[in-house]
């Protein structure tokens, strides 16, 4: 059983680690493998801010439509009263 610590405490996971790979050591080869990543990494990062944007456009929306909507059951309320 592995034990890894995860902020405090420790977690115990009901696996082995996996068996020893082959290392390789060519370097060119780790580089272009760190480079890829960094590419994935950052185009990933790209999207979340995009999706993270729109969602709080969308989050914005909403609240703007919730408050043009209390203004208007507002409306309506007293307009029922002063009948």
């Amino acid at each position: 059983m592995s034990t890894f610590t995860s902020f405090d405490r420790n977690v115990e996971f009901p696996f082995s680690p996996p068996p020893q790979l082959p290392v390789s050591h060519d370097v060119g080869a780790a580089n272009s493998t760190n480079a890829a990543l960094a590419q994935f990494h950052s185009v990933t990062l790209d999207a979340l801010s995009s999706k993270e944007a729109a969602l709080a456009d969308h989050i914005s929306a909403l609240r703007r439509f919730t408050a043009a909507q209390i203004q208007i059951d507002s409306s309506f309320a007293t307009n029922l009263e002063e009948k």
